[in-house]
């Protein structure tokens, strides 16, 4: 090396360390929502008696109000409902009324008037002529005068007691499981409108009188129902344009199945019972129908409801669903339409 020169190093890149891969993230299960047009909010917030279950919370302000007293029960079971009673505090009531109140409407105006933002208003529909089978191609400008309007999203429950409707995220990537403590009447009405929703139908009972025809009744085709014995492989692959909603109305329990995304189990209980009651508990959504004083018993026992709670669920009127998930509990009135009940019948639990 001559005098005045520096040593320089050697530029040989280091040997290449293959990084550890990602972990792919988990993906939780989402809690199937039970969604409620949100009536006007009031100041406050409503007040739960001490002492009273958490679970049991929801229920109060519809259980336990004068309100409910004067106008032969009522309120929805939601605490987004819950604010819109007029009483802030629960009084007690010698005896628990039936729920009542305005329930179901006919249309869809809600029965609370509800403030539309300023400066909205609906345009102007007119009659448009048909379109010809094949492709079309608009503007921006033109599919920007295209309006959708509609008041709920979603596989419909019924209505609430403001006339609200109230709906459920029934089919997700992730399989739901749905029990029913009640009879063939509502579990009919739940594949009914699943049919009408677009899904298909798997019913798995021993009992097929009332079900193979569903599917003309509902749609007019007679492939969207199958009627299979307890225990009989499905065969059918779900997805999100064809989601599937298999129905178990047999007195043995299903056997146990891989869970598939798009598909939602619902198992009907025609009686509940301490023996059946982690089938429904374990269940992501849970139904009721009017309950026998030993099945209301059994179930406030389970959820950790008052005696007061229990009695009201005795009380549920034909045309109404108790419907509980693991956050929210609800009333609905499921309002049937005239083409259900014509082919379903009247509400009741037979």
């Amino acid at each position: 090396m001559n005098e005045g020169q520096h040593p320089v190093q050697s530029a040989v890149a280091p040997p290449a360390v293959a990084r550890p891969e990602a972990p792919k993230p988990v993906v939780a299960k989402q809690v199937p929502v039970i969604s409620v047009a949100k009536p006007p909010e009031t100041m406050g917030p409503v007040e739960v008696p001490k002492g009273q279950d958490a679970d049991d919370a929801a229920f109060a302000p519809a259980l336990g109000t004068s309100e409910w007293n004067q106008q032969a029960g009522g309120a929805v079971l939601t605490n987004t409902a819950a604010a819109s009673a007029s009483v802030a505090s629960a009084q007690a009531v010698a005896a628990p009324l039936p729920p009542g109140g305005p329930g179901p409407r006919q249309d869809d105006t809600p029965t609370v008037e509800v403030r539309k933002p300023q400066g909205w208003r609906p345009r102007k529909q007119r009659s448009v002529p048909r379109l010809d089978i094949g492709r079309h191609q608009a503007t921006e400008q033109e599919l920007d005068l295209l309006q959708l309007t509609g008041t709920s999203f979603g596989f419909p429950l019924g209505r609430n007691q403001a006339g609200f409707p109230v709906t459920m995220t029934l089919f997700q990537p992730e399989p739901v499981s749905i029990a029913l403590v009640g009879a063939s009447w509502a579990a009919r009405l739940l594949a009914y409108r699943a049919l009408r929703f677009g899904a298909k139908v798997l019913v798995f009972t021993d009992q097929p009188a009332g079900w193979s025809d569903l599917g003309q009744a509902a749609t007019g085709r007679a492939d969207r129902v199958a009627v299979l014995e307890p225990g009989a492989p499905a065969g059918v692959v779900a997805s999100a344009d064809a989601p599937v909603l298999s129905l178990y109305d047999a007195e043995s329990p299903p056997s146990p199945a891989q869970p598939a995304p798009w598909q939602t189990r619902v198992m009907v209980l025609h009686r509940f019972t301490p023996q059946r009651a982690h089938v429904a508990l374990q269940a992501d959504v849970l139904l009721l129908q009017r309950l026998a004083p030993d099945e209301a018993a059994a179930i406030a026992a389970a959820r950790r409801f008052t005696s007061r709670t229990a009695e009201q669920l005795q009380a549920v009127h034909d045309d109404m669903l108790a419907v509980l998930t693991k956050s929210e509990n609800h009333y609905v009135w499921v309002n049937p339409a005239d083409r259900e009940q014509e082919e379903l019948g009247a509400p009741g639990r037979y």
